[in-house]
């Protein structure tokens, strides 16, 4: 079964929305459709991996090895398929992918669906195959090649088997440098858990860093689900060296992107999970970071607890001025559909060191998709020299039509315009930050009002932006006052809005505001 399924050629190779310093655009890569899957910055060029579907009549999913500069526009382009027309599909967004220390290529990471088998491939710098290694376990169902790391002598793989009893278990393998194995060792297969991988720290020589998941096997009923996060660590010949899992409950569904902070904290994004009566699950982002002892340290909700199943990150990626940008996919209601009533956005999210949100955004590449909704997700990003940041991900419609390889770029500040664009937050308040502000009505029609828990001593302004971080209005409240009754101009159009109380020190209190005329 091909996991991507496509209709139609999108006529343009590439459509875009917002221009310096950022953009949103959309790549087929003049196939029937692909998507991104790994992203990376070599000097001053992009490097990105993905999967696409060939044209007929031999259609099959194939790896996509492209180079683009930082303004987006694409350099070259390669199609790589498997030599006995099997599909390939990806390694893990999106840690499936790496240069080689020695500069001699990349390597990255697949899968052949029909024979089961992971996949090692070797390319040079423009994307022509040096070898490929297909690692065949006839005990496994499936076998899911993830993550991959250089070592001094060669590479470390991980990843999950699908054992013939259908549970999975996490595995290891050591290669050397042309990718031939050395040895693999196999982690849970006795926790009668679903083990699920996510990604490999190299600590040191001797020491790797494996951060995982668990939940339950098939035939537990859903009302009895629970997951717990595990990371533990390996020496050089897969032993493991020391291990620590969470306690089972829906609090943390898995871990995504975990950072080793400088003071030996762990940083990670996760979701919780609600079950509705019929057995739907609805999640809610969340962000943790840990001590050495991996006791709770900071802990924040990124979003509400939607009706939708797609609201977490995907990823987090280390900042040079501190903290992270987070990226992932939103689901958020639109505020007067015209056919959608609902689309996953493309996520960013910059949080701080203790976990605070700087900004946020939510972008689609297609706004206006009729008659499906969307699902657009972001899962690699890289930063810029400047500052600026770069997020790589993919379209999907909830209908007919292709996926589709999707990248977005802002500035530092979160903004693709320099003009009259500010930070974004969600944050509703910030304790300690000044006074707590509340909107309402919400939804609000022609006016609103805007209370603060105490009379205001000076002069602050009321912002109100769009969803690209556009401002498109600003009130003066003026000192004295706790409680202040305001006209929407008639210009702003009905939609989804973030508003923000900008005190005499940073923006520190904001929410979101549905203008429904």
């Amino acid at each position: 079964m091909r996991w991507l399924i496509l209709v139609s050629l999108l006529p343009l190779h590439f459509c875009v929305i917002g221009q310096s310093p950022g953009f949103i655009k959309s790549y087929d890569m003049e196939l029937p459709g692909m998507v991104f899957t790994n992203l990376m910055l070599h000097e001053d060029t992009l490097i990105a991996t993905g999967i696409g579907i060939t044209e007929p009549p031999q259609s099959v999913q194939a790896v996509i090895f492209a180079k683009l500069d930082t303004n987006g526009n694409l350099l070259m382009h390669k199609v790589i398929t498997d030599s006995l027309n099997g599909n390939f599909t990806p390694g893990k967004y999106p840690r499936g992918f790496l240069k080689t220390s020695d500069g001699s290529g990349y390597v990255l990471l697949s899968h052949v669906f029909e024979r089961k088998n992971g996949v090692a491939i070797k390319i040079d710098n423009e994307g022509n195959t040096l070898w490929t290694r297909e690692y065949e376990d006839e005990e496994s169902r499936q076998d899911a090649y993830r993550s991959i790391v250089e070592t001094d002598n060669g590479f470390l793989i991980a990843g999950s088997k699908q054992d013939l009893d259908y549970s999975l278990n996490l595995f290891t393998m050591k290669t050397d440098k042309q990718g031939q194995k050395v040895w693999e060792n196999l982690y849970g297969d006795e926790n009668n858990r679903w083990d699920s991988f996510e990604k490999i720290i190299v600590e040191n020589e001797n020491e790797f860093i494996i951060s995982s998941s668990t939940g339950d096997e098939i035939g537990v009923p859903w009302q009895e689900w629970q997951n717990t996060v595990k990371i533990f660590a390996i020496d050089s010949l897969g032993n493991e060296k020391w291990s620590w899992e969470s306690a089972p409950s829906l609090e943390e569904l898995w871990i995504k992107g975990l950072q080793k902070t400088d003071d030996g904290h762990w940083a990670y994004a996760t979701a919780r999970g609600e079950f509705e009566v019929d057995g739907y699950q609805k999640r809610q982002a969340r962000f943790v970071i840990r001590d050495s002892s991996f006791d709770i340290v900071e802990e924040r909700l990124l979003d509400d607890l939607d009706i939708g199943y797609y609201n977490y990150l995907l990823n987090l990626i280390p900042v040079s001025s501190g903290g992270w940008l987070g990226v992932g996919g939103n689901f958020e209601w639109v505020a007067d559909p015209v056919g959608a009533e609902a689309h996953v956005y493309g996520w960013t999210v910059r949080i701080d060191e203790t976990g605070d949100t700087l900004w946020t955004r939510n972008d689609l590449a297609f706004p206006d998709t009729l008659p499906h909704a969307s699902l657009q997700f972001l899962h690699s990003a890289v930063e810029l020299p400047s500052g600026s940041l770069i997020a790589a991900g993919y379209y999907m419609p909830d209908g007919p039509g292709p996926n589709l390889g999707i990248l977005v770029k802002v500035d530092r500040n979160g903004c693709m315009e320099v003009i009259d664009c500010h930070p974004v937050s969600t944050e509703e308040s910030v304790a300690g930050q000044g006074p707590l502000v509340t909107v309402y009505p919400n939804p609000a029609q022609s006016t609103i009002t805007i209370e603060t828990a105490n009379p205001l001593l000076s002069e602050n302004q009321w912002l109100l932006y769009d969803q690209l971080g556009n401002l498109v209005h600003v009130e003066i409240l003026r000192p004295g006052l706790s409680l202040y009754e305001l006209n929407l101009p008639a210009t702003i159009a009905d939609g989804m809005y973030y508003w923000h109380f900008h005190s005499t020190g940073p923006l520190n209190n904001g929410g979101k505001l549905l203008i429904l005329r």
